[in-house]
């Protein structure tokens, strides 16, 4: 898997609400801040306090403006972010920087940072 191949098999995920599907491609002990959690520690913690609150809520994600930089066994990604409340389509927009891995032969996010965009 590239990492182009994850930012797609993470941004598939969050439209299809799989979390499953998502947990495969970070790192069990991940530390990820949020738009909705502070902080969480553990894919345990972030699938309960960020990904079920606001994917349910989340329609059309998709990643643009990316950069990636990778290195042999690690990545950095910077990249916006836009997506569509489900209540009201109202867009919202943010950025994300995305620390990946090597582990094994897939690349797995170590550290996530997603924020709404400053108004």
């Amino acid at each position: 898997m590239t990492v182009s191949e994850w930012l797609y098999t993470f941004a598939t995920a969050v439209r299809a609400r799989d979390y499953d599907a998502a947990r495969h491609i970070f790192a069990d002990d991940v530390v990820a801040f949020g738009t909705v959690t502070p902080v969480a520690h553990g894919i345990d913690q972030l699938e309960a306090d960020q990904w079920r609150l606001v994917w349910e809520v989340t329609r059309d994600f998709e990643f643009n403006g990316i950069r990636i930089d990778e290195r042999v066994d690690r990545a950095t990604v910077s990249a916006r972010w836009m997506s569509r409340h489900v209540a009201d389509d109202t867009h919202r927009r943010g950025r994300a920087t995305i620390l990946l891995q090597r582990i094994g032969k897939r690349w797995r996010a170590t550290h996530t940072h997603f924020s709404l965009e400053p108004t």
